[in-house]
């Protein structure tokens, strides 16, 4: 009976709490992989696209440390991406001049597109957020 035991109680409460991180742990990468995947797809809708090898470069990285869980979305930085005319090595090391250029014109998409994809996809990475956490907390 519960009570009886004040250790075996702790140890019971103790394993249900590890198992409980566990699972937020697992719904906070999996969480962040979404939500970026989703800042990463508006990004692609405005990034300067003349040969795709800027877009083809852009990736999501999810980071987990103890105490936190990120996505971190980037494009360029040394990703091996087919070969174009403006990548022939298929490495894409342009990627920040052509984010940070306001004065450059691109035939298609713009200057700050990963930044400008991050706002527009702000409202559904709070959403993917949101529902994540309520379903998790619905599970206890």
């Amino acid at each position: 009976m519960a009570g009886d035991n004040p250790k075996q109680d702790m140890t019971r409460i103790l394993a249900k709490y590890d198992i409980f991180v566990d699972e937020v742990n697992r719904e906070a990468v999996d969480l962040a992989k979404r939500a970026g995947t989703e800042v990463l797809d508006r990004s692609n809708e405005i990034v300067p696209s003349v040969t795709g090898a800027l877009k083809q470069s852009g990736r999501v990285f999810v980071g987990k440390g103890k105490t936190h869980v990120s996505a971190n979305i980037s494009y360029g930085g040394g990703v091996r991406v087919s070969p174009t005319k403006n990548a022939p090595s298929g490495i894409v090391d342009y990627a920040v001049y052509v984010h940070e250029d306001l004065e450059a014109h691109h035939p298609q998409g713009e200057a700050k597109f990963l930044e400008k994809g991050a706002a527009i996809a702000s409202r559904k990475v709070k959403a993917i957020i949101t529902e994540g956490l309520r379903k998790l907390t619905r599970k206890r």
